[in-house]
């Protein structure tokens, strides 16, 4: 016996879905015999070939699908039938909820071509935004540059759109919009703003004197959008009569100029006439201008660049001069000309040296007027270099060098004051005497003719009664450590060095140091690199006391032979 379906059942995705995630939903049927066939449906359209399983009176089959915005609201429906009683059919339906970043779509006002834009006019921008949830943030770019809103200068920004009232040249560029929500950023398509405007004069700068009668071509330099179609050239005498010539291209032969005046172009495009013309005055012939606005550029210990600006070169073509003087003597050491620019590089320089410098232009109608600069080289580089280093070319001390050895020079000095204080301070009393004592005092930590090792504390002086006369320094010993023997004494190390007048008095303890040979002669010595050797007498409880002899000596070496304590 036949019997309908009598119960369907539709799961899926609960709450909000992603855009370009993927979703299962299942549908379920009950009821039927023989089992229900089953089919899906996706926004009212049938999807082909389900996966049905069967078993007794139940149907049930599994559907995929990847979260698409445009399927936001719509309905996926399953549909349960027994194909013998096909009259009768279940159906439940899913409504998808699906949320996405905004999508953006950049437009222009109507009546506005965007390349078509003619400089003075307002623009209009509209962001149309598709957003779930609703965007939070929208923003503007210019050239991906964020524009943001100045009501003074004409640039307001709503909620989705844009305008920019009377627009300059330097509003051209691409735009375009950005909005934001919780699933992300969304960007528009981009809009290139073309600006059109008449053309303008957009000549380079430098003398407005053109020689008349020359073999030159005068240009008529304009910006302008779109290119200009036409010129037009005038020249106003010297009697005030104005005449248009017979010129309609972008420049003009100068050969044909036969009188001073002043001569302008005007040029012409599809948004109008240049406003105002660019102009020149037409002279004679005749010697140049002085180069202009003349400065160092870049100086070392040796060189230095040094750059003008070109004046009117008189018509003719000109050449630009440079000469350097010592100041003291007053002598001529360098003289460079150039034909390209007035742009000079001085080599081979000494340090410390006042020059002159004069630069001046020459045609062949003759020399202009001079220009005086004064610089020296640096006076830190001469103490640095005084000591014969040799320069070539561009191969010089640079400055950072020249101020690291300064540096390095103070610190040094920083450091000698600092140890000559440290040692002041830790000087103590000492009985005078006219004949100089030195007592070693050792302290055995391990008898061993392996490793002997003596430890050391400090050296402790008092100046003698020439410092007490007001001679501070003098007869004030100096420590110097040493871990090698003179030469020609080879059994032992010397613990210390010091050197001092036979007016000072010493306390001299040495350092941690090891000697596996044993002396073959008297145990403690004074050696001197120029006297014979005196011996050490009276030793007691390993305190041991010596004397020079000879009171020229001035350097004493101390040497142990530890196996003897």
């Amino acid at each position: 016996m036949f019997t309908y379906p009598v119960f369907i059942k539709l799961t899926g995705p609960e709450g909000e879905m992603s855009d370009g995630n993927n979703y299962s939903f299942q549908c379920e049927s009950e009821g039927s015999n023989p089992p229900a066939d089953l089919e899906w449906f996706l926004k009212g359209k049938k999807i082909p070939n389900p996966q049905v399983l069967k078993s007794g009176n139940s149907s049930s089959s599994n559907l995929s699908i990847i979260a698409d915005y445009r399927l936001d609201g719509e309905n996926v429906s399953c549909i349960v039938f027994n194909k013998e009683l096909k009259h009768k059919k279940l159906i439940s339906n899913h409504t998808l909820s699906i949320q996405y970043s905004p999508i953006l779509k950049l437009t222009m006002g109507a009546n506005l071509n965007s390349n078509k834009i003619i400089q003075g006019t307002d623009v209009f921008f509209q962001c149309s935004i598709l957003s779930k949830p609703k965007e939070y943030k929208v923003e503007w770019y210019m050239n991906d540059e964020r524009v943001e809103e100045n009501i003074s200068a004409g640039i307001i920004i709503t909620d989705s759109s844009l305008v920019i009232q009377k627009v300059g040249l330097m509003a051209g560029g691409e735009y375009g919009c950005r909005a934001s929500n919780i699933q992300g950023d969304g960007y528009s398509n981009k809009i290139h703003l073309n600006i059109l405007y008449a053309p303008r004069c957009s000549r380079s700068k430098g003398s407005h004197l053109v020689p008349i009668r020359s073999r030159r071509n005068l240009t008529c330099s304009v910006d302008s959008n779109p290119q200009p179609s036409s010129y037009y050239w005038s020249i106003n005498t010297t009697g005030q009569e104005f005449k248009l010539l017979n010129q309609t291209e972008g420049f003009l032969d100068l050969s044909t100029i036969e009188t001073e005046g002043t001569l302008e172009c005007f040029a012409i495009n599809s948004i109008g006439e240049m406003q105002k013309p660019c102009s020149w005055t037409a002279v004679e012939i005749g010697i140049p201008d002085p180069p202009t606005q003349c400065k160092i550029l870049n100086q070392s210990v040796s060189w230095m660049d040094i750059s003008c600006n070109p004046a009117w070169d008189g018509g003719l073509d000109q050449v630009f001069h440079l000469e350097v003087y010592n100041s003291s003597p007053f002598t001529l050491i360098r003289n460079i000309s150039n034909t390209g620019a007035p742009a000079f590089t001085v080599k081979r320089l000494e340090p410390a040296q006042h020059l002159t410098m004069t630069i001046y232009s020459s045609n062949a109608k003759g020399r202009s007027s001079v220009i005086e600069i004064e610089s020296s080289t640096s006076k830190l580089a001469a103490a640095v270099l005084s000591d014969g280093v040799e320069e070539a070319d561009r191969a010089e001390v640079p400055l950072g060098i020249i101020l690291g050895v300064t540096s390095t020079l103070l610190i040094i000095i920083i450091i000698i004051l600092l140890l000559i204080l440290a040692r002041r301070h830790r000087g103590e009393s000492m009985p005078s005497d006219e004949e100089m004592e030195i007592r070693l005092s050792t302290n055995l930590l391990e008898k061993s003719r392996e490793t002997p090792i003596l430890t050391s504390s400090s050296l402790l002086s008092k100046p003698n009664q020439l410092e007490r006369q007001g001679q501070k320094n003098a007869g004030k010993p100096r420590l110097l450590d040493s871990t090698e023997p003179e030469p020609g004494i080879s059994d032992g190390r010397f613990l210390r060095s010091c050197t001092g007048t036979p007016d000072s008095q010493y306390l001299l303890h040495g350092d941690e140091y090891t000697n596996n040979e044993a002396f073959k002669e008297d145990d403690y010595k004074i050696y001197s690199p120029d006297e014979d050797t005196d011996t050490f007498s009276d030793f007691e409880r390993k305190q041991f006391k010596g004397k020079i002899l000879n009171p020229s000596v001035r350097n004493i070496n101390i040497k142990i032979n530890p196996n003897y304590m």
